[in-house]
């Protein structure tokens, strides 16, 4: 009787030891995992800047959407102007100083008609004379919907940094934009003679023209003066 009470409070020991130790392998375990996975976490985060910080340093930012089709982006960097007129109309009053307070890539061009297809499937244009044209009879939802197509796009290709996003410009971005960023005071866009930089119901013949056919301005943006309207995401905003 003694023999297998010994022998029942071995067993018993044995089995508590075991579980001790078993629980001690899995906190151990625990502890690494979590370590290891806190590792992963803060690499992703470093990549990310890292990724964020190479991004930033491009002047021009060039997408590739497909069919050959690409779409070329310029940066314009921060800084202030005076926005506004005082000799247009009653939303343009009064001139006004606005600070803009972090850098931002601006289309090139208009969107053309071919980049719009590749990215939405359709054209809705009424003036289909080329791919280069610029997409027109979008609403500003349409425009909006293009904007979260494309950035869905590039962030599933892992080509847009965590925290970028394409998007309508403010009025004040594309305003301060046109002006050519640090503005040498032009009437228009780049020249104080509309001919030069873009096409009006003097020149145009009631009629949309392909993009990059007039003079670009400072930043080397054309069509910001005439062609067709542009939407921006607010309306009159600062």
């Amino acid at each position: 009787m003694m023999a297998r009470t010994i022998g029942c409070a071995v067993s018993i020991a044995g089995i508590i030891l075991t579980s001790v130790a078993v629980i001690t392998l899995l906190i151990v375990l625990f502890r690494e995992h979590t370590l290891e996975k806190a590792r992963k976490e803060a690499e992703a985060v470093e990549e990310a800047r890292l990724a964020a910080e190479a991004f930033q340093q491009q002047q021009i930012v060039t997408l590739t959407l497909g069919n050959d089709v690409k779409l070329k982006m310029v940066k314009v960097e921060k800084g202030s102007f005076q926005m506004g007129s005082n000799d247009g109309n009653s939303y343009e009053k009064p001139v006004h100083k606005v600070t803009l307070t972090k850098d931002f890539w601006i289309g090139e061009t208009e969107v053309t008609q071919s980049q719009y297809k590749t990215v939405m499937g359709k054209n809705p244009s009424s003036f289909k004379k080329g791919g280069n044209y610029p997409v027109e009879c979008v609403s500003w939802y349409d425009a909006m919907a293009f904007c979260r197509k494309l950035t869905e796009l590039e962030r599933s290709a892992g080509r847009l940094p965590k925290g970028y996003e394409y998007t309508l410009p403010t009025e004040a971005q594309w305003e301060y934009a046109a002006r050519g960023g640090k503005s040498k005071g032009y009437e228009y866009s780049g020249s104080d003679d509309l001919g030069e930089v873009g096409w009006s119901w003097d020149n145009s013949n009631g009629a949309t023209h392909s993009v990059r056919q007039k003079k670009p301005n400072e930043l080397g943006l054309y069509d910001m003066s005439g062609n067709v309207y542009e939407w921006c995401r607010d309306w009159y905003g600062v």
